[in-house]
């Protein structure tokens, strides 16, 4: 069948192999706009697919640096090694996510005063990449605070569950309070060096 030249509503020029217009030529135009919309649902579905797996690997490599412990764990961390224990601390109670997002924002700045302030007593400042953070909630004069134990960034994943102790080590290990009405950390005490 020759090829024969027709006009789309829209003014474009066709050229078809059968009838003119009609049934055939919106049949024809029915599967194409099928195909494409199957073409781009997959794309679509694979884009996607690709992107969570993305996120999710890079979630996967972040791993949290601070943990909330409880009952026999948080009673745990009031015996340290080699610092004292902040003289105050009674009861217990379960902080909640905000609760440690508010002083993990005021947290990089407690440090650096700490790291301060020792470098002004002459007290050696090696200060560690970073640190595994545990946190719990303890009341002083009645009000909730938050105890925090922070440990060199090194070893096993134990200390998510477990409250980790380290003799000595000086800046390897800190305990501090973070006093919720405040916001901000007070009682900062790093561990004796050796």
């Amino acid at each position: 069948m020759p090829l024969q030249r027709m006009w789309s509503p829209q003014g474009h020029g066709v050229q078809s192999r059968g009838r003119l217009g009609g049934a055939h030529t919106a049949e024809r135009q029915g599967r194409s706009t099928d195909k494409t919309m199957a073409w781009l649902q997959k794309w679509i579905f694979r884009t996607l697919l690709m992107v969570s797996l993305l996120v999710c690997a890079r979630v996967h490599g972040e791993q949290r640096k601070w943990t909330i412990l409880t009952g026999s764990e948080a009673e745990a961390l009031t015996h340290q090694c080699s610092r004292a224990f902040p003289t105050g601390l009674t009861g217990k109670w379960t902080p909640a996510s905000r609760d440690i997002e508010l002083a993990e924002a005021k947290l990089a700045q407690a440090i650096d005063d700490a790291f301060k302030e020792r470098k002004s007593r002459g007290q050696p400042v090696w200060r560690p990449p970073g640190y595994r953070r545990q946190y719990a909630g303890f009341f002083r004069d009645g009000r909730q605070v938050l105890y925090l134990n922070a440990v060199i960034d090194r070893g096993s994943d134990d200390w998510l569950k477990h409250a980790a102790k380290m003799c000595d080590g000086g800046t390897m290990a800190f305990g501090a309070v973070f006093d919720l009405n405040r916001h901000g950390f007070d009682s900062f005490i790093f561990n004796g060096d050796v």
